[in-house]
């Protein structure tokens, strides 16, 4: 995995990546569509999140019988912002529409909403995009309103909170 150690005595609650994936790859498939593609952060040593999630979901695509393309662009910070949007753009004129697209978080599927603004893409129309988070404040100011799969935050962090509590008392974790 390469962002937490499996065999670590330390506890590591996460989110189930493959699931996500498939919900959103259910999403877009219920949708009725045929081509699909996958947004990417670009990989660091603390993403790796993002990979699975970008590998099960072009799984899931595939099995279905349809091509999955995936772009991971650059690392965007503030001052490579317009180059990377630009790149984004590129890539999204390339796609044969209607595509369903699936991004790896809320802020990766706002990058590629504010992409298909300047580039005249039209969501859902041409690109049908879901993101992963379900961030209120995101999903409901962007236009159109994004649809997200809800990543089960509050869950991972009752499980760590039980988990450490646990520990506090003397138990060693499971």
């Amino acid at each position: 995995h390469g962002y937490y150690e499996e065999r670590s005595r330390i506890p590591y609650v996460r989110t189930d990546n493959r699931a996500i994936a498939r919900l959103g790859a259910e999403h877009l498939l219920g949708l009725g569509l045929k081509r699909f593609a996958f947004c990417n952060h670009p990989p660091t040593r603390s993403n790796g999140w993002a990979k699975e999630r970008a590998e099960e979901f072009c799984k899931y695509i595939n099995e279905a019988g349809y091509d999955c393309q995936v772009y991971t662009g650059r690392h965007n910070p503030v001052r490579n912002w317009r180059r990377s949007q630009t790149s984004l753009q590129q890539w999204l004129r390339k796609l044969v529409r209607p595509v369903g697209m699936m991004a790896c978080d809320d802020s990766r599927a706002r990058h590629v909403l504010q992409a298909c603004l300047a580039g005249g893409v039209r969501v859902p129309e041409d690109i049908a995009l879901v993101g992963v988070d379900n961030d209120d404040i995101m999903c409901e100011l962007t236009r159109p309103p994004l649809t997200s799969v809800e990543q089960g935050a509050v869950g991972v962090g009752r499980e760590a909170a039980a988990i450490l509590d646990r520990m506090m008392g003397g138990k060693l974790p499971q």
